[in-house]
């Protein structure tokens, strides 16, 4: 994880790595790319994201009893790669700032093996 910031009040983070699974699943390769800048409104931050998930194909063919996510002729979630952008509002609540809601949207670019998403969420987080 790189993290950087910009301009004195935004952010960048670039952060990659090996995902390495058991049974039926693939290892992964992860790539992530997050920007932030706070606008000029008090407490509102516009955040972008970029994610790149490949898969290494290392999966085996033979379903565990316990899997829930298998194979169809149209996609197989063991063996699935991704490539997502995204982008959210972030406003901070409270005083001391500790508390936020984030709502965004994720448009998936490209999948080999997997399905598209469209993907509105809200979210609530804490700083601690």
């Amino acid at each position: 994880l790189l993290s950087r910031s910009l301009f004195g009040t935004g952010w960048l983070n670039l952060e990659a790595g090996y995902t390495y699974r058991t049974g039926i699943l693939a290892d992964e390769i992860p790539f992530n790319a997050e920007i932030g800048y706070p606008l000029p409104w008090d407490r509102l931050v516009i955040k972008g994201t970029y994610s790149l998930v490949d898969s290494v194909g290392n999966n085996t063919e033979k379903r565990q009893e316990d899997d829930r996510f298998g194979c169809s002729l149209n996609n197989c979630f063991p063996d699935a790669s991704r490539q997502v952008i995204g982008t959210s509002f972030m406003l901070t609540v409270g005083k001391q700032r500790l508390w936020w809601v984030e709502a965004g949207y994720n448009h998936w670019l490209w999948g080999h093996s997997t399905r598209k998403y469209e993907e509105p969420y809200i979210t609530l987080g804490r700083r601690f």
